[in-house]
């Protein structure tokens, strides 16, 4: 008996990436502006990029659920 496997494919979209990407590396950038208790630019760079990741994912996430003609 040959047994096959079902393969689930998920198509994410690459907005949804990009964004989880930038969100986490934000994180980062965040730490290399950080030192010894001052916060230089890099830090504020970090943080303005945690919003255009947000955006990403949300627009990631609203292509997902348009139906494909």
């Amino acid at each position: 008996m040959g047994l096959q496997k079902e393969k689930t494919i998920v198509n994410t979209p690459a907005e949804t990436v990009i964004g989880w990407l930038i969100i986490f590396l934000s994180f980062l950038v965040m730490s290399l502006g950080f030192n010894n208790g001052e916060i230089h630019i890099m830090f504020w760079v970090g943080v303005s990029l945690i919003p255009f990741g947000i955006i990403f994912v949300v627009i990631g996430k609203q292509k997902k659920g348009v139906p494909k003609m």
